[in-house]
């Protein structure tokens, strides 16, 4: 912002020695606008200069530092150069187990409509450990669709996200049993 001001201030200021060259009136608006801006800009460099300010701008970046760090312990690094060319780090990478039944095939039509598939799913949070806990897919028309809902056994559900999702997770009878607003809900789970 500071930069854009300068810029305006000097425009208007070279635009007023551009009339005086040519014995041309800048004009009154002309001129007590650059006097506006010269007394605005005077004024925040009086106030950027004081010791109060600096204190309240190096509070503020710790805190934009500090939102930084906290997102990226969360989401991991992602506005790095060279991210991808580490190899120094070991990734923990989990193998999907294979499906517990098979999968039913169903013939695609050949409606367009049909060929549009939509996917939703609900988690546990927004973290490295969330869970998906809810996986669903309609087609555009509505004609076919797909939901289940699955428990894995180590998932911690956060509460944000069970207020947004309507999910949530109790224990029943000594098992695990995940609700949907209130509501037991058939479960696939993983092992």
């Amino acid at each position: 912002m500071g930069r854009g001001r300068n810029e305006a201030v000097e425009s208007v200021i070279i635009v007023c020695q551009v009339h005086r060259s040519v014995n041309l009136s800048p004009g009154g608006f002309t001129t007590s606008y650059a006097v506006k801006l010269n007394q605005a800009q005077k004024r925040q460099q009086q106030v950027q200069s004081t010791r109060e300010f600096k204190r309240r701008r190096l509070a503020s970046k710790g805190k934009r530092h500090s939102a930084q760090a906290s997102q990226e312990i969360r989401e991991g690094e992602t506005f790095k150069s060279c991210i991808n060319l580490e190899t120094s780090k070991q990734h923990d990478t989990v193998e999907i187990p294979s499906p517990i039944t098979a999968p039913s095939l169903n013939p695609v039509s050949n409606d367009k409509e049909d060929r549009i598939i939509l996917f939703d799913t609900k988690t546990s949070g927004l973290g490295d450990d969330a869970a998906i806990l809810q996986l669903s897919a309609n087609t555009l028309t509505g004609s076919e669709t797909f939901d289940r809902y699955i428990l894995p056994e180590n998932v911690y559900m956060n509460r944000q996200a069970s207020q947004i999702t309507g999910l949530s997770i109790v224990v029943r009878d000594g098992k695990k049993v995940l609700l949907h607003n209130g509501k037991s809900v058939p479960t696939v789970s993983f092992n």
